[in-house]
């Protein structure tokens, strides 16, 4: 079912495109529905009934395929009663990706990093899936129903906490950024619960797509490199940290101590507690919890 849906998704990505498509008798539903299937990811599930061959009464419905989806971390329900699919979306080109990035925040950006630098395919969909499904966090929707950005390899949400905040997701193929847009005093209060939160749903994520010994780190744009408006030769890097006290670089045997805005990411850790999502600071759920300073 799923591959049934990426195939149409691509089928008419390509006649918008000029293209023509494979089997052009299954473009005759380009209407507002596919246009809005195709271009943003987001689908009702009335749409889902267009594909009966797959269901059984009684059996296996849309609502079931729905369900599915949700558990499999391949899309999550939104407020407006939509559905987000965000690997059926396109990817935004690498040098658009710059203007999305947040470098006179508060605090640095973090930097989340796979064993090895090597990239987790499905890791970062399913991260945005479960920030929606169990974090309770918002893509950002205008009032003409067009996300502001949702892409396959950045999304930008916003954060329920008492202040406003935005975080910028970016999956940059070796590493994954995270850069969060706050007022300076409340950066140090949320910091290390979003980090937590970010673990949590890419364990979630690795587990679900069946990945093994890939526990990622953290760290940030390494200072040898041209990152972060620095002059050098270097392309940007990540400098990764296991103490976070020091920073290790992953390209050169070069180190350093982490600064003021690096350390904000690792303060210390709040008890989170409560089974109502809207009542905790980020949404988690749970009992009271304490996470650890292993990653």
């Amino acid at each position: 079912k799923a591959s049934e849906l990426v195939q149409h998704s691509y089928r008419l990505r390509g006649a918008k495109q000029g293209r023509q498509p494979q089997k052009p008798q299954a473009c005759t539903a380009l209407d507002a529905k596919w246009v809005k299937f195709r271009d943003q990811g987001l689908v009702r599930a009335e749409f889902l009934e267009m594909f009966p061959r797959h269901y059984k009464e009684e059996l296996f419905t849309p609502t079931d395929l729905l369900q599915l989806f949700e558990s499999l971390l391949i899309l999550a329900p939104l407020s407006n009663g939509e559905y987000f699919m965000p690997s059926l979306l396109q990817r935004l080109p690498s040098e658009k990706l710059e203007g999305h990035r947040e470098f006179s925040s508060a605090v640095a950006p973090l930097l989340i990093r796979f064993p090895h630098g090597w990239p987790r395919n499905g890791v970062f969909c399913c991260l945005v899936v479960y920030l929606i499904n169990h974090c309770k966090w918002q893509v950002i929707l205008p009032s003409t129903g067009s996300p502001i950005l949702m892409t396959k390899n950045c999304i930008k949400f916003r954060v329920p906490t008492r202040h406003p905040t935005t975080v910028t997701l970016i999956d940059s193929y070796a590493y994954f950024e995270i850069h969060i847009k706050a007022p300076p005093p409340v950066c140090h209060k949320i910091c290390p619960s979003i980090r937590d939160v970010i673990f949590d749903g890419i364990n979630e994520a690795t587990v679900t797509l069946h990945y093994n010994n890939d526990t990622p780190c953290s760290g940030f744009f390494c200072p040898h490199s041209n990152s972060n408006g620095q002059a050098s030769n270097s392309e940007p890097h990540a400098a990764t940290t296991e103490d976070q006290e020091y920073w290790q670089c992953t390209m050169e045997d070069l180190f350093g101590e982490l600064t003021e805005r690096e350390k904000v990411w690792f303060g210390s850790k709040q008890a989170v507690a409560g089974n109502n999502c809207a009542e905790n600071l980020l949404g988690i759920v749970g009992s009271p919890c304490y996470r650890n300073s292993n990653y």
